[in-house]
């Protein structure tokens, strides 16, 4: 998807199919990602993410990052499918102190689980289920609330009928929040099997009603109202950035599994490779301090930041709360206020 997003947004052709297949047999350097978590952690950084664009615990050393990044005042957030959290790693994460699992099912039920997973089989989401019900009783038998879970739903034609079920999943294995999100096709033909037509995306308005209310009777935190919102204008955070700047290039980056370091995840033009370079020479680098500039002022030029996907920003919320945080009176303005609450799209 990330080679998609990145063809797409720069108007570029598809990469080969052999490309993509090697991009799978990558692996983090674990020595190269042990020492960028030492710089960032002596930086100050203490929130870390791993997943995002793969299954984090396909890699041997995947417990030993997320060890490495929370000693100290560290706090780790982990994406996941969910498929390879057997019951000796669940306790680890709980020994860890992970602070929260963001689990991507997309399913509620063991057969919307094989329509939203071509290949798996039904089983695999029962074992699924056992295991985030171990969880769960591990968690309160330990008394401790960590690793918090987060069920993600990614909203599908193949899942449209079944957000309902997603929401009692939520329940039945004692959740801390559930986020449903709004599928992106980034403009690729190739993927419109997956949006939801008009009627299946009236379906899926209804499921949601009825997921809030289920969600609500379960004092599960949810993100319902604010997806209908975006179910049905789509996300454009465009005239909020004609009005507030990015500050995202002191707050955080991803560094991709081949080394490349990012400003923002959904930006596509790598600023240096921690496997070729010095953490501390990119991030204090001419093209990172550029890129910064040019991002702080994206309120002044009414123009997206070159190859970042500004105009459907995820990141809008954190900008917002730093804005409101430099600019406590002007945060506060009315027209501000309905273009923060226009875009709060998901619970952060």
């Amino acid at each position: 998807m990330l080679s998609v997003r990145q063809t797409r947004l720069k108007g570029l052709s598809l990469p080969e199919k052999t490309y993509l297949k090697n991009l799978q047999k990558l692996e983090a350097n674990p020595q190269r990602i042990l020492e960028a978590i030492d710089k960032l952690t002596a930086m100050g950084t203490r929130r870390f993410q791993f997943g995002g664009n793969g299954e984090p615990f396909f890699h041997s050393h995947a417990l030993d990052f997320m060890r490495y990044a929370i000693r100290g005042e560290g706090y780790c957030t982990v994406n996941t499918n969910g498929t390879l959290l057997d019951r000796p790693i669940m306790d680890e994460l709980i020994t860890m102190g992970v602070g929260k699992l963001r689990i991507t099912t997309m399913a509620g039920t063991a057969k919307t689980f094989v329509r939203t997973h071509p290949g798996c089989r039904e089983s695999m989401f029962e074992i699924l289920r056992n295991n985030l019900i171990y969880l769960s009783q591990k968690k309160k038998l330990e008394r401790c609330i960590r690793p918090e879970v987060t069920l993600v739903c990614v909203i599908l034609a193949q899942n449209c009928d079944g957000l309902l079920d997603f929401a009692k999943f939520a329940g039945e294995i004692q959740a801390d929040e559930v986020v449903y999100a709004l599928f992106d096709d980034v403009g690729d033909p190739g993927f419109a099997p997956l949006v939801p037509t008009a009627e299946e995306a009236a379906c899926a308005r209804k499921q949601l009603d009825e997921s809030r209310i289920y969600l609500d009777s379960k004092r599960i935190k949810h993100n319902v109202s604010n997806a209908l919102r975006v179910f049905r204008n789509k996300l454009n955070t465009q005239e909020l950035y004609s009005n507030i700047p990015c500050y995202l290039g002191w707050l955080a980056l991803r560094i991709d599994l081949d080394g490349s370091v990012y400003p923002c995840c959904r930006s596509y033009d790598s600023l240096g490779n921690i496997y070729e370079q010095d953490f501390d020479y990119i991030w204090n680098s001419m093209a990172y301090n550029h890129w910064r500039k040019t991002a702080k002022a994206i309120n002044k030029r009414k123009t997206p930041v070159a190859n970042c996907a500004c105009n459907a920003c995820v990141h809008h919320n954190l900008n917002t709360r730093v804005y409101k945080f430099f600019h406590p009176v002007k945060g506060r303005s009315s027209r501000l206020t309905k273009l923060f609450q226009a875009n709060e799209d998901e619970i952060e």
